[in-house]
């Protein structure tokens, strides 16, 4: 079997996945929309269980990479940061379905695969707070508010972004990761970091 076989299945997954949920798509049904037997399904997945986790390690693994990439071209904490919640926000953009598909279903992950997922995005987690602790003892992050909660309040407002994104609406994916930038680092940056030239083009003018 193909690699392309392998992705008309994932893509006939995503899709009903996204249409139905994934308790109540069977693996025939897969295998139908994909036009394979049941037998070329088996061959690229043990289970449906394993297909969903795919598609959850998928995602992570690009939002991590595409991420981590970002800030090893940047040189102190707020660019790092600034590049991968840009990295984070246009992943909306190129795999849109996956992430809503991984966002929704995510809680029907057997038990061993849960686990697998929930190490990588600790880990990823990990590295964005790893960030913001540098950019506090650089004096240019905020330390009067709490690091958990700071991280949080931003994973969440960037995380919830699959519910009502779509393609080619008024507003592109750019100016999201904009706004976006512009709200945290207004909300994170210190005085006097938020006055530095270097920061500027963070911030959306006023007028």
């Amino acid at each position: 079997m193909s690699e392309s076989t392998k992705k008309r299945i994932i893509d006939s997954a995503l899709m009903l996945f996204k249409e139905k949920g994934f308790h109540e798509v069977s693996v025939r049904m897969i295998a139908k929309e994909a036009g394979v037997s049941n037998g070329g399904f088996y061959h690229h997945f043990q289970t449906k269980d394993e297909l969903l986790y795919q598609i959850n390690d998928f995602i992570l693994t690009y939002v991590m990479e595409t991420g981590k990439a970002a800030a090893v071209e940047r040189e102190n904490p707020v660019e790092k940061l600034e590049g991968m919640i840009r990295a984070f926000i246009l992943a909306f953009d190129v795999y849109n379905l996956e992430i809503s598909v991984m966002y929704r279903e995510n809680h029907y992950l057997a038990p061993e695969y849960f686990e697998k997922i929930k190490q990588k995005r600790d880990e990823y987690q990990d590295y964005i707070f790893t960030i913001l602790e540098e950019g506090i003892k650089a004096g240019e992050i905020r330390s009067n508010t709490p690091l958990l909660l700071n991280g949080m309040a931003m994973f969440g407002m960037i995380n919830w972004t699959y519910q009502w994104y779509e393609k080619n609406r008024s507003i592109s994916i750019d100016q999201i990761a904009d706004v976006y930038i512009d709200f945290i680092m207004n909300a994170l940056l210190t005085k006097k970091a938020k006055q530095s030239p270097r920061y500027q083009e963070y911030f959306l003018d006023d007028e």
